[in-house]
This record gives C-alpha cells, sequence and structure tokens, in this order.
C-alpha cells in the first residue's frame, strides 16, 4: 500500500510539473506579438512630443496628390499657396493638436517592406516648431490600418516604422477645397427671434413678410443658401460688380433680433436683444453642369459681409422672389365674422333692456 500510494504522489507531482510548464508557455506565447518581426519595444515610444501652439508649419500631402502648407503665425494659419485663401483655422488647429502628441505601442523590425500602406499614396506630414530660439522639424509617413488589433503604421524620418493608435488621419482632407472657411448662415442668423423678410427685385418693387407663418414656410422651404457651394473667393466690390452683384441687385434682407451679452457696474451680466440684418445678394444667372454633369440653371449670390461668391439653383431664386407678391392669410375673428355680428345684433335689445331696469 505505501508503495501504490508513493506512485501515486509521484505521479500526481509529475502531473503538475506539466500543467506548470504548460500554463509558463501559454503566458509567455500569448504576450508575444503577432509575427517575430514586431517585437514590443516598450509600452509607448514617444515620436513626437511637442505643444501645439508652437509650430510655425504644417505641409501634407495625401495619395501623392500635391503637397499642401500652411504657416502659423500670431494665431492666425495661412496658405502658402494663396495667401488670399480663407483658411479655416479651427480646422487647422485640429490638424496642428492631432500631430503635435504622437506615442508608438511597437517598434516593426526590418523597417517598410511594402506591406504596411507607406508607399506613394500614403499620408505624409511634415511639421516645425519653433521654442526657446530653438526649431524643431518631423517628417513621417502614415500608413495603413492593422486589422488584428486596430493599430495603425507610422514611418519616421530615420526609416523606422512603428504602430501607433490612429488619430491622425481623419483630420486630414484630401482636398484644400476642404479646408476653406465659408460662410454660415445658421449660426449668423437667430431665426428664433425673426423681425421679418424683406425680398426685394432690385427695381423698386418689394414686399415685407412680417407673419410668422409666412417667415416660417419661407425658412422651411429655403435651405438652398448655405454657402457650400462656392465659386470664387477674395472677391472685392468691383468683383462682385462682374457677376452682376451691386447695390441694385435683388436681394433677401432676413430682419432679427440678436443678443449681446451687457456687464453693468456691479459686474452682472445680461443678455439684450438688438435688430439686425442680414442680407442674401443675387446676381447673374448662370448655366453649369450639376451634381449628375448635365447642365442646369443657377444664380450668383453673395451674403453680409462676405468676400466669397456662391450659386444657388434658379428654382430656389424664384421661389424667394415669388414672396414679392406674398399676402398673410386674413385670421377670421369673431367680431369680424357675420354671424358673430348677427350674434351681437340679436343680443343687443335685450342688453339695452337689462340696462333699463338697472
Amino acid at each position: 500500500m505505501k508503495s501504490r500510494t508513493k506512485k501515486r504522489l509521484i505521479a500526481l507531482c509529475s502531473l503538475v510539473v506539466v500543467l506548470a510548464g504548460v500554463l509558463a508557455a501559454y503566458f509567455i506565447l500569448s504576450n508575444e506579438p503577432e509575427t517575430e518581426s514586431e517585437p514590443y519595444v516598450s509600452p509607448y515610444t514617444s515620436l513626437i512630443s511637442e505643444k501645439s501652439e508652437n509650430i510655425t508649419k504644417l505641409t501634407y500631402s495625401v495619395g501623392g496628390s500635391e503637397e499642401l502648407t500652411f504657416t502659423y503665425a500670431d494665431y492666425r494659419w495661412t496658405y502658402t499657396g494663396d495667401a488670399d485663401f480663407p483658411v479655416d483655422n479651427e480646422k487647422l488647429n485640429e490638424m496642428a493638436s492631432a500631430v503635435s502628441t504622437l506615442s508608438a505601442i511597437r517598434e516593426i523590425e526590418g523597417g517598410d517592406n511594402g506591406e504596411y500602406g507607406l508607399g506613394d499614396g500614403a499620408l505624409r506630414i511634415k511639421t516645425e516648431y519653433a521654442a526657446d530660439g530653438a526649431t524643431k522639424s518631423y517628417d513621417f509617413t502614415v500608413g495603413d490600418l492593422n486589422s488584428y488589433n486596430s493599430y495603425t503604421y507610422i514611418k519616421t524620418a530615420d526609416g523606422k516604422v512603428y504602430m501607433f493608435t490612429d488619430s491622425v488621419k481623419e483630420k486630414f482632407p484630401g482636398s484644400l477645397n476642404d479646408l476653406i472657411l465659408l460662410d454660415d448662415p445658421e449660426a449668423d442668423v437667430d431665426t428664433n427671434y425673426l423681425v421679418s423678410l424683406d425680398v426685394s427685385d432690385g427695381k423698386g418693387k418689394t414686399n415685407v413678410v412680417e407673419d410668422t407663418a409666412g417667415m416660417r414656410a419661407f425658412l422651411d422651404q429655403s435651405d438652398a443658401y448655405t454657402c457650400l457651394d462656392w465659386v470664387r473667393y477674395a472677391m472685392t466690390d468691383a468683383d462682385f460688380a462682374d457677376y452682376g452683384i451691386d447695390a441694385e441687385s435683388a436681394r433677401l434682407t432676413i430682419r432679427y433680433k440678436a443678443g449681446h451679452s451687457v456687464t453693468d457696474a456691479d459686474g452682472n451680466t445680461t443678455t439684450i436683444r438688438e435688430e439686425e440684418a442680414y442680407e442674401i445678394i443675387f446676381g447673374d444667372k448662370l448655366t453649369a453642369p450639376d451634381e449628375n454633369g448635365e447642365d442646369a440653371e443657377y444664380v450668383y449670390y453673395t451674403v453680409t459681409g462676405s468676400t466669397i461668391l456662391y450659386k444657388a439653383p434658379i428654382s430656389d431664386y424664384e421661389d424667394t422672389m415669388a414672396y414679392l407678391v406674398y399676402v398673410p392669410e386674413q385670421t377670421e375673428t369673431e367680431a369680424d365674422s357675420p354671424e358673430s355680428a348677427a350674434q351681437t345684433e340679436a343680443d343687443a335689445p335685450e342688453s339695452a333692456a337689462q340696462t333699463e331696469e338697472n
């Protein structure tokens, strides 16, 4: 019995040793990267660690397209290819922020073998920073997404390839036109405090729409003047005149009460509302291809304070001008209705008699 028990104990110990070995091998292998060419170098490797406000230049290209370069000075971005281009500073700030701090999760051995999407079609980004009298430059390429672990490949100027959590690609549009700062009527006009819609054909005929139903109906049907379909920028008054836009042009004037914050002597802030006007000014008509490539009729227009020329479908312009003959619907009140008048007459003698008795 003792011999049999001893054999069982030895077998059990052997099994425990084997199990421990299996578990150790599992943990080692489970922490290895997917391939031998992708070893961990550290939990995080800092590739760029700069303050985005210290950036002075940002250059990028997508899919092998022409490089776009922007410079930053006095809190303003400028497109080097055309200083008049109205750059959307908010978008450029987001781009600068996205690339100023980058950390990699691992380094890939062997560099780029053409399998990481780091070729000519990749996103190429160059940045420059200035701080404390020193200038730093960075040059990197953003490649494909690794679908297995959701990391993205990135190659630095020294040819090293890493994997990182991508928050960069989505910030970089493929076209310069995606970075233009356009007018935003929805942000400029508070339609909750409308006063009137004044329509003028530019030839002396005007109409003022002041009833709420009329103003709301117009705004609900007219969403063409969104200032997205732009034609030219950096326009002068003379340039606008060449497109039929001047002091005599047809126009739609939206009058509303804008809110302004006012602080009194005690430091209390209140909001007051003052009437303001926002104009959509129309110019010449034109024929141009629509989104399907077929010829369509449009009208040029611009808006208050803008230096950008836009176009809108001619049908929307005609809908606007139709308000030159708009007449508010008359709401029939009880006092004005025939039935109400007859009832008043019928009640009059009784009322008079009641008055005499009193």
